[in-house]
Protein backbone atom coordinates (compact mmCIF):
# COMPACT_ATOMS: atom_id res chain seq x y z
CA UNK A 1 0.00 0.00 0.00
CA UNK A 2 2.93 2.50 0.87
CA UNK A 3 5.34 0.89 -1.20
CA UNK A 4 7.54 0.29 0.90
CA UNK A 5 9.51 -3.62 1.36
CA UNK A 6 7.81 -5.93 3.35
CA UNK A 7 11.52 -7.57 4.14
CA UNK A 8 11.93 -4.00 4.94
CA UNK A 9 9.60 -3.63 7.53
CA UNK A 10 10.22 -6.85 9.14
CA UNK A 11 13.98 -5.81 9.65
CA UNK A 12 12.85 -2.38 11.02
CA UNK A 13 10.50 -4.17 13.68
CA UNK A 14 13.06 -6.55 14.33
CA UNK A 15 15.63 -3.90 15.17
CA UNK A 16 13.21 -1.50 16.72
CA UNK A 17 11.08 -4.57 18.99
CA UNK A 18 12.32 -7.33 18.66
CA UNK A 19 9.06 -8.37 17.29
CA UNK A 20 7.50 -7.76 20.36
CA UNK A 21 3.83 -6.32 19.94
CA UNK A 22 3.82 -4.81 23.49
CA UNK A 23 7.24 -2.60 23.11
CA UNK A 24 7.49 0.47 24.80
CA UNK A 25 10.85 2.42 24.54
CA UNK A 26 12.36 4.64 27.19
CA UNK A 27 11.60 7.50 25.10
CA UNK A 28 7.80 5.87 24.85
CA UNK A 29 8.03 4.30 21.18
CA UNK A 30 4.94 1.89 21.15
CA UNK A 31 4.74 -1.49 19.65
CA UNK A 32 6.14 -3.34 17.08
CA UNK A 33 7.55 -0.63 14.78
CA UNK A 34 8.31 1.77 17.69
CA UNK A 35 5.72 4.46 16.64
CA UNK A 36 6.19 7.65 18.64
CA UNK A 37 2.68 8.56 20.28
CA UNK A 38 3.02 11.97 17.61
CA UNK A 39 2.58 9.54 14.82
CA UNK A 40 -0.89 8.01 16.27
CA UNK A 41 -4.35 9.32 16.29
CA UNK A 42 -6.99 9.39 19.21
CA UNK A 43 -8.75 6.11 19.20
CA UNK A 44 -6.08 4.08 17.40
CA UNK A 45 -4.79 1.19 19.05
CA UNK A 46 -0.92 1.68 18.42
CA UNK A 47 -0.19 -1.89 20.19
CA UNK A 48 -2.49 -3.56 17.31
CA UNK A 49 -0.07 -5.34 15.33
CA UNK A 50 -1.37 -4.23 11.88
CA UNK A 51 -2.41 -0.94 13.01
CA UNK A 52 1.19 -0.98 14.12
CA UNK A 53 3.01 -2.32 11.26
CA UNK A 54 0.65 -0.03 9.05
CA UNK A 55 1.63 3.36 10.23
CA UNK A 56 6.11 2.09 10.76
CA UNK A 57 5.23 1.75 6.85
CA UNK A 58 3.65 4.92 6.09
CA UNK A 59 6.14 6.78 8.54
CA UNK A 60 8.54 5.08 6.59
CA UNK A 61 7.18 5.88 3.17
CA UNK A 62 7.18 9.46 4.38
CA UNK A 63 10.49 9.52 5.51
CA UNK A 64 11.94 7.66 1.93
CA UNK A 65 10.23 10.57 0.13
CA UNK A 66 11.59 13.17 2.29
CA UNK A 67 15.08 12.03 2.11
CA UNK A 68 14.58 11.68 -1.90
CA UNK A 69 14.87 8.09 -1.98
CA UNK A 70 18.09 7.80 0.28
CA UNK A 71 16.93 4.90 2.23
CA UNK A 72 20.27 5.04 4.79
CA UNK A 73 18.85 8.55 5.54
CA UNK A 74 15.15 7.45 5.96
CA UNK A 75 16.36 4.85 8.42
CA UNK A 76 18.49 6.99 10.29
CA UNK A 77 15.46 9.31 10.34
CA UNK A 78 12.89 6.84 11.57
CA UNK A 79 15.00 5.68 14.62
CA UNK A 80 16.57 9.22 15.49
CA UNK A 81 13.72 11.90 13.98
CA UNK A 82 14.34 13.58 10.71
CA UNK A 83 15.64 16.90 12.90
CA UNK A 84 18.72 14.75 13.66
CA UNK A 85 19.31 13.93 10.47
CA UNK A 86 18.60 17.27 9.09
CA UNK A 87 21.04 18.62 11.49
Amino acid sequence: RHGVDPLLIAAVAEAESNFRVDAVSPKGALGLMQVMPMHVDDGVEPFDPEVNLELGAALLAELTSRFDGRLELALAAYHAGPGAVQR
